[in-house]
């Protein structure tokens, strides 16, 4: 598999010259139960659906206390966000013009992802990826 590497300068898009960002604390729930549907039976089905519901809630309520501080970047910590939350939260950073970034539970592969969700719609710009920060307030996915 090759990695692309793609670098956004943030001054391009408009960016502020001084990055604020609000760290979100959530608990990560069962982190091994919420995985693609495929490595589960029916009944660890429902139960997974019910985490998601739950941690998807969370995520709402930690991200609308971060909005609070007015940040450029809110981060999640790693299994996180649900896979199922990322149109929502692609929504959410455009309307709030907020760099979201953080840690999906597992997806189809089975794959630890980080996701970043730009305060833009681009479809130049992968959604997923490691991400790097630079000093001259840049992101890098990877």
């Amino acid at each position: 598999m090759a990695i692309e590497i793609i670098e956004i300068n943030l001054k391009q898009v408009g960016a502020p010259k001084q990055a604020r960002i609000t760290l979100a604390q959530t608990q990560v729930l069962e982190p091994s139960t919420i995985c693609p549907d495929n490595y589960l039976d029916s009944v660890k089905h429902a139960e997974k659906n019910q985490l998601i519901e739950i941690q998807s809630e969370h995520i709402r309520k930690q991200l609308e206390r971060a909005l609070l501080d007015e940040p450029n970047f809110v981060l999640f910590p790693e299994l996180s966000i649900p896979w199922e939350m990322q149109d929502e939260l692609r929504e959410v950073a455009i309307k709030e013009n907020v760099y979201i970034v953080g840690g999906l539970t597992y997806g189809p592969d089975y794959q630890n992802t980080c996701a970043v969700f730009p305060p833009f719609k681009s479809d130049n710009i992968p959604l997923q990826g490691t991400i790097g920060f630079s000093s001259d307030i840049g992101i890098t996915l990877f």
